[in-house]
């Protein structure tokens, strides 16, 4: 299991304290990742967190941003601090993050974590009962669900919850 979680709390809490209460919740001895939640507090917890992987408490740090908000300041973080991870939104329509955060990424070797890429599923619905081309047959399994491979749908049912 590679466990990871976030830390948010507001500016003069304790993000050790948070931290701590998650792991014992959690049941692990350790994070494998601790990302700093929507920037909340980021310098302050940027700093927690690079301290306790230093000593070894944590194994990864990262930031994160949703609703492809505040990615010049993501940016700038990405460019200022040793970051392991980001995660930030990105999907078909909220093509932003293309022109320089995954860039910056990959040169920094940040690896990257997409949420929000069906748009709380407004793209399964936008797209629900679209017929797919017809190249996506070779990909269809051979055997097996024959309801999807008869459907031809652009999204199957698996995916809704």
């Amino acid at each position: 299991m590679f466990a990871a979680d976030k830390v948010w709390t507001p500016v003069g809490g304790d993000g050790r304290e948070q931290i701590g209460d998650s792991r014992r919740k959690w049941g692990v001895p350790r994070f494998d990742l601790m990302q700093v939640h929507n920037l909340v507090d980021w310098r302050a917890h940027l700093e927690t967190l690079s301290a306790m992987k230093a000593a070894g408490e944590i194994g990864h740090i990262g930031i994160t941003t949703s609703h492809g908000r505040r990615h010049e300041l993501l940016e700038r973080i990405m460019r200022e601090y040793p970051l392991d991870f980001v995660q930030l939104t990105y999907n078909i329509l909220d093509r932003e993050p293309e022109e320089r955060l995954l860039p910056l990424a990959r040169d920094r070797g940040i690896a990257v974590m997409v949420n929000r890429p069906f748009r709380q599923k407004e793209l399964i619905r936008r797209f629900e009962g679209v017929a797919l081309p017809g190249w996506v047959d070779k990909f269809a399994p051979k055997s097996g669900d024959r309801r999807r491979r008869a459907n031809r749908t652009a999204f199957p049912d698996a995916l809704y919850p």
